[in-house]
């Protein structure tokens, strides 16, 4: 995972694609090496689907990104949380996409990454 000030990085593989309580809105898992990434979308915004292996990618800045084929969203970082288990510690990013919700977790140290009310943006793009 790339882990710097304004970014964070990760090229994963889609777990899972399931319906929300909410009409044509479905909830993405996305599982990297060293983290796991829940967000709410709209169905029909999907450009790619169950077992994919992607990129993503959580910026500062506005990232380039190929019309119809990448999936961009922008919104504020809302909360920035650990969690304490007995064996680890878990760090989460609760991040407002414009209503819908994304949750980055990771044991690797992200908070510093971004400060309450950063505008950022959410690039999910295909894998080669």
């Amino acid at each position: 995972m790339d882990i710097k000030d304004g970014l964070l990085g990760c090229i994963g593989s889609v777990k899972g694609v399931e319906s929300s309580k909410l009409p044509n809105v479905v909830i993405v898992n996305i599982e990297c090496e060293d983290a796991n990434i829940r967000f709410d979308v709209l169905k029909d915004l999907l450009t790619f689907e169950e077992g994919s292996k992607v990129n993503l990618t959580l910026s500062r800045e506005r990232p380039d990104y190929n019309d119809g084929e990448d999936l961009v969203m922008w919104g504020y970082v809302m909360s920035k949380k650990v969690r304490r288990t007995s064996e680890k510690s878990i760090n989460k990013l609760l991040i407002s996409l414009w209503g819908y919700l994304l949750v980055f977790e990771s044991p690797k140290d992200i908070l510093d990454s971004f400060s309450v009310m950063d505008k950022v943006y959410l690039k999910v793009s295909k894998a080669e």
